[in-house]
């Protein structure tokens, strides 16, 4: 799906030297070869451990496969996402998995350019270059309203129907993420 197209993209940003919410975070590029001119400072919120090895289903076919290592942006000279890859149950290609640090990352939702319509939107596709300096990932929805046969309410704006029953993806006013009915 080409930029701007998807009609709920995720970007996660860095927090503010730990405040919740906030996107002006020094961050550093993961290549950096330089140690950072200032201490990392990070805050009030301390980052949490790095996560532990998942076990394979079955056999292991690759090696590292469970093995998670730092990837991405760092914020303020510390890993905020780490990745590892599995083998799905029964074999098959390697699948990536994700783990983010939400005391020093926070979600926001950036509704795309063309779905969902509804807009303007203060958060949409392209992302601003004063965003994107704060940016750590990004994740397109991967799909337009019409096929997704569910709602979609942001900025106090209901845009379609929330379903009763349906799982609804929830970003809160601090950043926190959560899943739920």
């Amino acid at each position: 799906m080409q930029r701007g197209q998807a009609n709920r993209d995720l970007a996660t940003h860095a927090r503010a030297a730990g405040v919740p919410g906030t996107t002006k975070a020094r961050t550093t590029a993961p290549t950096q070869s330089a140690p950072p001119l200032v201490k990392p400072v990070i805050g009030t919120r301390s980052p949490l451990p790095v996560p532990a090895a998942l076990r394979p289903f079955g056999r292991a076919a690759f090696t590292g496969v469970g093995t998670w290592h730092p990837s991405g942006r760092r914020v303020d000279g510390v890993p905020a996402i780490y990745e590892t890859t599995l083998v799905p149950p029964g074999g098959g290609p390697r699948a990536g998995v994700a783990w983010m640090d939400t005391r020093l990352l926070s979600a926001r939702p950036y509704s795309g350019s063309k779905s969902p319509g509804g807009g303007p939107y203060r958060y949409t596709a392209p992302i601003e270059p004063a965003q994107a300096a704060s940016l750590v990932a990004a994740f397109n929805g991967g799909f337009k309203m019409s096929d997704a046969h569910g709602g979609y309410y942001t900025e106090g704006r209901m845009i379609d129907p929330l379903v009763p029953g349906a799982a609804s993806l929830v970003i809160y006013a601090t950043g926190n993420v959560s899943v739920g009915a």
